[in-house]
């Protein structure tokens, strides 16, 4: 096998998958569409977490929190004595908000592991 990635194609034997990809496989026409029977057998979120951890004692968090802005830089605009501020850190247009603990939940990260140690009986 070449270390060449650019040179490999054809070094296999296999030019394409044995059988072509379905359109449901690669996001195409009825991708995301989980059957009724199959939604019933595995509800989302589960009932209980093998080996019987009840999920409704899990730590709970909901997409509310803001998106905290990272330090950056400010420039002096070059001849003048403008400043060029860089933004508030983040790129991409994606301004989802972030998880957080539900208000009024009191879990902690000792609670969690407590919970996970003893309520599993592990």
């Amino acid at each position: 096998m070449p270390t060449d990635p650019r040179v490999s194609v054809g070094q296999c034997g296999v030019g394409t998958p044995v059988t072509p990809l379905k359109a449901t496989m690669t996001g195409g026409a009825g991708s995301g569409n989980i059957p009724a029977s199959v939604r019933t057998q595995f509800p989302w979120p589960p009932a209980t977490i093998s080996p019987g951890l009840a999920a409704s004692r899990l730590p709970t968090y909901t997409a509310t929190g803001t998106i905290p802005a990272l330090a950056t830089q400010t420039f002096v605009k070059p001849g003048s004595q403008d400043l060029i501020g860089s933004g508030d850190g983040w790129t991409s247009e994606d301004r989802t908000p972030i998880y957080v603990p539900v208000a009024g939940c009191s879990e902690s990260d000792h609670d969690l592991s407590e919970l996970l140690t003893n309520g599993l009986g592990l």
